[in-house]
């Protein structure tokens, strides 16, 4: 929902090897609400900050999706941003992860919603600030649950205190 558009709109995108469907919708904002909804799209909350069923209902590609939080929700501050005396940004996010369930199907075929088969995951986030700058690299192998974090550091005047390499590693028991 974009209320100062006055729009609300969704998509959803399958891909399945090289072939990817996708449909949107879209809608003028007629009332300001907590319905999650826009065309053949639709968000229940089933258990707040827990669970959500996903359904998406359209001829090509529908969907019969369900989310489940793995941990709490971690809340960020609040962000306003102003024009003037005009807010074009007063939004307070989270951050969650999770898993699927359910069900997609695409020309007629049913697909069951699984966890990624595997593979390597890997962010690598160089922020810059204006005396010091840090680099955070965080890889995760699935096949041997673990995940490697390392950081590096610099100042303007050289290396960070204590060194410019932060290794850090974990391996959930």
């Amino acid at each position: 929902m974009y209320p100062n558009l006055g729009v609300t709109d969704a998509f959803v995108t399958v891909r399945r090897d090289d072939r990817q469907w996708t449909v949107r919708f879209s809608d003028a904002l007629r009332e300001r609400s907590t319905a999650l909804r826009v065309g053949g799209y639709r968000i229940e909350v089933l258990e707040p900050l827990q669970r959500l069923r996903l359904v998406c209902e359209h001829e090509q590609l529908s969907a019969d999706l369900t989310w489940t939080g793995s941990f709490p929700a971690v809340d960020e501050e609040p962000h306003l941003v102003l024009n003037g005396l005009r807010p074009t940004l007063d939004a307070q996010r989270f951050a969650q992860v999770g898993s699927w369930s359910g069900t997609v199907a695409v020309e007629g075929q049913q697909i069951a919603a699984a966890e990624p088969a595997g593979g390597f995951y890997w962010i690598y986030a160089p922020l810059r600030f204006a005396d010091f700058a840090v680099i955070v690299i965080i890889q995760e192998n699935p096949q041997r649950r673990e995940a490697r974090l390392a950081g590096r550091a610099r100042g303007t005047a050289g290396l960070a205190p204590g060194g410019d390499h932060l290794p850090l590693r974990h391996a959930p028991s």
